[in-house]
């Protein structure tokens, strides 16, 4: 029985790793990229509702 039984993993382990790791990280930004147009016309949305709803409030006061 041969006790010296380390793993080697194969030549192009790290290679086909990282070419996995950059297409899951690509496609994630391009996702990112989708919504983030749509969280920014959503921001935008909820800033003029907000201004317009302290304003609507500030002529009731007064």
């Amino acid at each position: 029985m041969n006790m010296n039984n380390k793993y080697e993993p194969s030549q192009n382990f790290v290679s086909k790793t990282m070419k996995r790791v950059c297409a899951y990280e690509t496609s994630k930004k391009t996702f990112l990229k989708k919504a983030e147009t749509y969280d920014l016309l959503q921001r935008y949305a909820l800033a003029v509702g907000g201004a317009l709803f302290g304003v609507f409030n500030a002529t009731i006061v007064f």
